[in-house]
């Protein structure tokens, strides 16, 4: 029977990068529902202007 078992500095760098895209998909995942987010406020902001119903301290 062949030995088949992962070295352990193996194990520890799959560990690392594990953290490490679980981390990075957070962020990520946080950036876009902020970009969503914004984006809904540009949509909003834009129809507002272009029916006439925004003044210019709305603006701000």
């Amino acid at each position: 029977m062949t030995d088949e078992r992962l070295p352990l500095w193996n194990v520890h760098n799959h560990n690392r990068l594990n953290r490490k895209a679980g981390k990075g998909h957070n962020e990520l995942y946080e950036l876009l529902q902020l970009l969503i987010a914004e984006q809904g406020v540009m949509d909003t902001l834009i129809q507002q202007v272009l029916s006439g119903n925004v003044t210019v301290g709305d603006l701000r």
